[in-house]
Parts: C-alpha cells; structure tokens; sequence
C-alpha cells in the first residue's frame, strides 16, 4: 500500500496516460481512498527515447494527458481537492549526440531535477 507510513488508507494506479488507464482512473476518482494518487507515466517514459526537442516532447505529453486523463476528472467529487504535481524533473543530457546515451536524463544537482511543480485545485466553494 501506497504511504502506509501514514496510517491511512491509500491507493496508487500507475499509467493513467496510457491506453487502458481512463476506466480504473475513474474508479480512483470516484471511490478511491482520501489519499488516491495518480501517476503518469507518459513522459518520464518518451524522454528515455525521444530525441526530439523540448517542445514537441512536452506537446506530445501534454496531448496524452488532454485525451486520456482529463476527461477522467468528471468522476471526481466535486468537495475533493486534487494535487497535480510531478516526482522529479529531467535535463538534456549533456554529451548527447557525441556518443551513446538518449537526449534527456535524469540525475545530478540541476535546477531542472530540484524544482518540481506543484498545483493544487481546492473544491468548489459556494
């Protein structure tokens, strides 16, 4: 179980941005314990092969979330609160393109690997 160092019940579902992710992501939403946490996996899993440009990687990744996931938050119940936030960042490998090794990579003491985002989305409130 998910943070069972926290003495609650929590559930986590892994790849929600692919294919087959929507139907037990709205489960999750709609039944989940009060820790339901959702991961993506999507980009983390591109820039381990892509070589193309910030850019386009971050349009293609922010496509797979449009599509697969947001329409999922409809089942989300409106009092609960959602976090959206990311593990860990990336950097463009330096020695890419003068020998092995995929364009991004993770590690170091970087800016891009230390900050990451977080956004919270409160419920509603009459």
């Amino acid at each position: 179980m998910p943070f069972a160092h926290l003495g609650v019940e929590a559930r986590a579902v892994v790849g929600v941005d692919r294919d087959r992710g929507a139907p037990e992501l709205r489960e999750l939403w709609a039944n989940g314990p009060n820790i339901s946490v959702a991961v993506a996996t999507g980009v983390d899993e591109a820039l381990h092969r892509s070589t193309t440009g910030l850019s386009e990687l971050l349009d293609a990744a922010v496509g797979l979330l449009h599509r697969r996931v947001l329409p999922t938050l409809s089942a989300l119940p409106a009092t609960v609160p959602l976090v959206v936030t990311a593990d860990h960042g990336f950097r463009e490998n330096p020695s890419w393109g003068r020998g092995p090794g995929s364009r991004y990579a993770h590690g170091g003491r970087s800016l891009e690997e230390c900050v990451v985002p977080v956004a919270v989305f409160g419920p509603a409130t009459p």
